[in-house]
């Protein structure tokens, strides 16, 4: 089953998350009324609901790292704070 993206609208994500391409898009001041309606429409449009998961599964797939190797990275990067810092 596909997985979509809903987050909100409010550009800290806009590098990753496109409306109504690979998410669906929440101004904050309205999501405690659009939620529950997005998430109905949704599960009621069965080839939005796909069209919207196969491109956020692409998107996932081609910009974000797997756990491991973001675990990897912030390790790397907190020695090397530790390291210019000299806290030991």
């Amino acid at each position: 089953m596909w997985k979509i993206f809903i987050t909100i609208d409010d550009g800290n994500t806009s590098y990753l998350f496109v409306q109504n391409y690979n998410a669906v898009l929440i101004p904050p001041d309205q999501i405690q009324n659009t939620v529950p309606s997005e998430i109905i429409h949704l599960l009621n449009g069965d080839s939005e609901f796909k069209r919207l998961g196969l491109n956020a599964y692409q998107t996932a797939y081609r910009q974000l790292k797997s756990w491991h190797d973001r675990m990897q990275a912030e390790t790397a990067v907190i020695w090397h704070l530790l390291e210019d810092k000299s806290i030991r």
